[in-house]
């Protein structure tokens, strides 16, 4: 563990930069002319999700992330402190960063730039996610401590991670498709290698044989 300073500004930097993205993803949702929903509704894609899907799962993320933002990393606790600090570090400072450089590009229209920030937010999450997954397994944890890891710490980071992917893609085709009839092939196939990757994660076939039925869920969602 590292000094109890260090750990506190640890803490107050995971709030600010959550509380950061959350107002740059407010200001996106309700800025005028034009929002984040009004873009999406201007670039149709043959692999455009249904609004009210992401809205439900943005909910529940968002929700999960306020408990482990405001509840779970303040828990005095060595294991709990652990993961905070080992398998959270401060990659979760820099994807908040990145997500308002997505939100900032999305604004803008720019839709590469939109896309390498999901890119680099991808990174950072698969990142955390095989530090939780690899140095801290489900098995390996006792209760009640297993309980606030799982639900409130590997949880919404799996979600966050497999969501990512899915917005890499849907970024993606909003970049560099349109709705001509010759991207539907191109739908399919980023389909079936997207549930294909959900499905290798909840058998083991990542993580050195770990599985993540949350990430799977996430993909089938």
């Amino acid at each position: 563990m590292s000094t109890p300073s260090l750990f506190r500004a640890l803490q107050i930097s995971n709030v600010v930069s959550f509380l950061l993205a959350t107002s740059v993803n407010i200001w996106g949702l309700t800025r005028s002319p034009i929002n984040i929903v009004d873009i999406f509704d201007q670039y149709p894609t043959f692999f455009t999700p249904a609004k009210t899907f992401v809205g439900i799962f943005w909910v529940i993320w968002f929700l999960s992330f306020v408990t482990f933002v405001f509840y779970a990393q303040w828990i005095e606790e060595v294991t709990i402190m652990e993961v905070v600090e080992k398998g959270v570090g401060w990659l979760f400072v820099m994807s908040n960063l990145f997500l308002c450089g997505w939100v900032w590009f999305w604004i803008k229209q720019d839709f590469s730039a939109s896309e390498m920030f999901i890119l680099l937010n991808i990174i950072t999450l698969f990142i955390i996610h095989r530090r939780l997954v690899d140095l801290y397994p489900l098995y390996s944890l006792s209760e009640p401590i297993a309980e606030h890891i799982v639900l409130n710490i590997h949880t919404p980071f799996s979600m966050y991670f497999a969501f990512s992917v899915f917005g890499l893609l849907y970024n993606g085709f909003v970049a560099f498709t349109d709705m001509d009839v010759k991207y539907a092939t191109w739908a399919l196939v980023a389909v079936w290698l997207y549930g294909s990757l959900g499905f290798l994660w909840i058998v083991g076939g990542f993580c050195s044989g770990k599985r993540d039925g949350i990430f799977g869920f996430t993909v089938a969602w």
